[in-house]
């Protein structure tokens, strides 16, 4: 089982007029629940819940809605260092504010990530979304970060750069991320 708590921090820039033209600050928060299991040595599935937040620490950086994520993956050991992963979720929102339209879309990515010495990784991923609320609009998006998980604690920190190839009032996001695992650890007899 593990929990997540996703605090991004946001960087937005236009060249509209307003109070809003250059602002950086702490995006909207999202926080998960959800578990995984091994299908044979190579083959991993997981599924899980999120619940994204309208907590952002301004207007411009927000996207006023709190949402739900259901989400299910596979993924696949290459080697010892190469794990490539399939995701699917599916987002809807429960509540908007200011007169932002529901939101209704899909999610599918395929995340590759490297491991390295000493609890280090790197990620790159490749995501499409479907636009339920918005004529089936396909939009892209590509992601890379590096990661390092703790040795003394079940904690892994992680910063991710993403940038959308389709249009989009959005240049770029870079979130920091924190991840407890809960593990099951056996007492010896």
């Amino acid at each position: 089982w593990g929990i997540r708590f996703k605090l991004p921090f946001a960087y937005h820039r236009s060249d509209q007029p307003s109070d809003h033209a250059d602002v950086a600050g702490i995006g909207d928060s999202e926080i998960g629940a959800g578990t995984a299991f091994r299908l044979s040595r190579a083959w991993r599935t997981a599924g899980g819940i999120e619940l994204h937040a309208d907590t952002a620490s301004d207007s411009a950086l927000a996207e006023k809605v709190w949402r739900l994520k259901s989400g299910w993956g596979v993924a696949h050991d290459f080697s010892h260092w190469l794990t490539v992963t399939l995701n699917a979720d599916y987002n809807h929102s429960i509540a908007e504010r200011d007169g932002v339209p529901p939101q209704r879309y899909f999610e599918l990515s395929l995340p590759a990530t490297v491991i390295l010495p000493q609890a280090w990784s790197m990620h790159a991923q490749y995501k499409t979304t479907v636009d339920f609320e918005n004529d089936d609009r396909w939009s892209h998006t590509i992601s890379a970060g590096i990661a390092k998980r703790l040795s003394k604690v079940p904690v892994v920190f992680s910063a991710t750069l993403e940038k959308p190839l389709s249009s989009s009032a959005e240049k770029f996001r870079v979130s920091v991320t924190i991840v407890y695992y809960f593990q099951r650890y056996h007492s010896p007899r």
